[in-house]
C-alpha cells in the first residue's frame, strides 16, 4: 500500500525533466498523487508544481518505497557517501536544488567511514610533503636573493614557478644573449 508523505522511486519515471523520484500527497478530494522531485526537490509545491504529477492508482505497481518525508535528514555530499545505499536518496540537480537525503535513523557504514578517514590522512600526508618541497624551494630563493640581488627580479611569488637554479640559469642565458 502506498503511503502519503513518502518518497518512492518510480520504475519508469526517469526521463527528460523527471528524476523518477516522487513524493506522495493527498488532494482535498482524497486522491493520492505522486509528484516528481525534478521541479520540487523541497517537497513544498505539491499539486501546484510545474512538473509531473501522477495519480498513484495508475502507477502504484511501478513505485518502490524509499522513506517517509518525516524521516528525511539532509546531509552534505561528502557525508552522504558514508551511508549504505539503502536508506539514502540522491536528488540530482533538477529545476532547483541538488539534495542528498538519508533516513534520519540510518547508520553510517563503518568501513566507508574508515576509508574516508584513511583517504584524508593520505591526502594530508601528501599535502605536507608538497608543502615541505615548496618550503625548500622558497628557502633556496631567499638564500639566492640575499646572495645576489638580481635574482630578486626573477622571483614572481607564484606557487609553481621555476626552481631558483633554473631561474638563475635562464637569467644568465638572457644576459649572454644581450
Amino acid at each position: 500500500m502506498i503511503q502519503e508523505r513518502a518518497i518512492y522511486k518510480l520504475e519508469s519515471g526517469r526521463d527528460h525533466c523527471k528524476h523518477g523520484i516522487v513524493y506522495t500527497i493527498k488532494s482535498n478530494d482524497g486522491v493520492m498523487w505522486a509528484i516528481d522531485t525534478y521541479w520540487d526537490s523541497r517537497f513544498t509545491k505539491g499539486l501546484n508544481s510545474d512538473g509531473y504529477c501522477y495519480i498513484v492508482d495508475e502507477i502504484e505497481d511501478q513505485m518502490e518505497f524509499v522513506m517517509m518525508l518525516d524521516d528525511i535528514k539532509e546531509v552534505s555530499r561528502e557525508e552522504f557517501y558514508l551511508y549504505d545505499i539503502e536508506g539514502t536518496i540522491h536528488l540530482p540537480v533538477g529545476g532547483w536544488n541538488e539534495r542528498y537525503l538519508v533516513n534520519k535513523n540510518a547508520k553510517k557504514n563503518i568501513e566507508r567511514v574508515c576509508d574516508s578517514i584513511r583517504s584524508k590522512i593520505i591526502s594530508n600526508d601528501n599535502m605536507i610533503k608538497s608543502l615541505k618541497r615548496d618550503n625548500e624551494k622558497l628557502i633556496m630563493w631567499e638564500k639566492s636573493v640575499l646572495m645576489n640581488e638580481n635574482v630578486a627580479q626573477l622571483y614572481k611569488n607564484e606557487k609553481y614557478e621555476l626552481d631558483v637554479v633554473d631561474a638563475v640559469e635562464m637569467y644568465s642565458r638572457k644576459k649572454e644573449e644581450n
